[in-house]
C-alpha cells in the first residue's frame, strides 16, 4: 500500500508521512505475527521485546504522527483549501480526527495485553482485538493515502509545506534539513 522512493526528511514532510504508514503498516503485521506467536510460545524473550517495540510504536510514534497532522497538517489545509472545496475537506479532516480516535481506543484496549506480554505474564493476545487495531490502521492508511495526502499536494505551497516540516521536526526535537530547528 505504501512506498516511498527515498529516504524522505522534514523538507518533505509529505513523503515523511508516507515513510510513517509505511512503519505503521510493518507494525501492524508484526502485531499480527506476535499474537500468533504468543499463542503457541508464551510471553517468551522474543515476544517480550516485539511486544516492546510494537508498543514504543502506538506510544510514541503515532501519537506524535496523528499530531502532526490534527495540529498542523489539517490546520494549514483549511487555511488554504478554497472556499469552493471547503466542504470536501472538512468531512475529509472529520474522516482523519474520527480514524485518530478509533485508532486510540483500539489500541487503548489492546495496549495493557502488550505490555503484560512484555513483563512476561501473558500467554495469550485477544486475535479480535489485534485484528481491529490492524484493520483500522489499514483503513486509515488508505484514506491518507488516497485523499488526503493528494489534497495536500494540491493545496499546499512550498512555504506551508516548510511549516509544516518544520513544526514535525520542532515535535521530534530534530534539526530542520538545513540546520536550522
Amino acid at each position: 500500500m505504501c512506498s516511498i522512493s527515498r529516504r524522505a526528511g522534514f523538507d518533505d514532510p509529505i513523503e515523511l508521512m508516507r515513510g510513517q504508514h509505511l512503519r505503521l503498516e510493518q507494525r501492524a503485521a508484526l502485531l499480527d505475527r506476535l499474537a500468533e506467536h504468543v499463542r503457541h510460545h508464551g510471553s517468551d524473550e522474543d515476544a517480550r521485546a516485539t511486544a516492546g517495540h510494537v508498543m514504543r510504536c502506538f506510544d510514541e510514534d503515532c501519537p506524535m504522527h496523528h499530531d502532526d497532522e490534527e495540529e498542523d497538517l489539517l490546520p494549514l489545509l483549511r487555511a488554504a483549501t478554497p472556499a469552493a472545496e471547503q466542504a470536501r475537506f472538512e468531512i475529509l479532516s472529520a474522516a482523519v480526527v474520527a480514524q485518530h480516535r478509533d485508532m486510540h481506543a483500539a489500541y487503548d484496549a489492546l495496549r495493557p495485553q502488550l505490555a503484560a506480554v512484555s513483563d512476561g505474564r501473558l500467554g495469550a493476545i485477544d486475535q479480535p482485538l489485534v485484528d481491529r487495531l490492524h484493520a483500522l490502521c489499514v483503513q486509515h492508511i488508505e484514506l491518507e493515502e488516497t485523499e488526503l495526502f493528494p489534497f495536500a499536494h494540491a493545496h499546499l505551497d512550498a512555504a506551508a509545506l516548510e511549516r509544516l516540516g518544520r513544526a514535525m521536526a520542532a515535535r521530534r526535537n530534530a534539526a530542520y534539513p538545513n540546520g536550522r530547528k
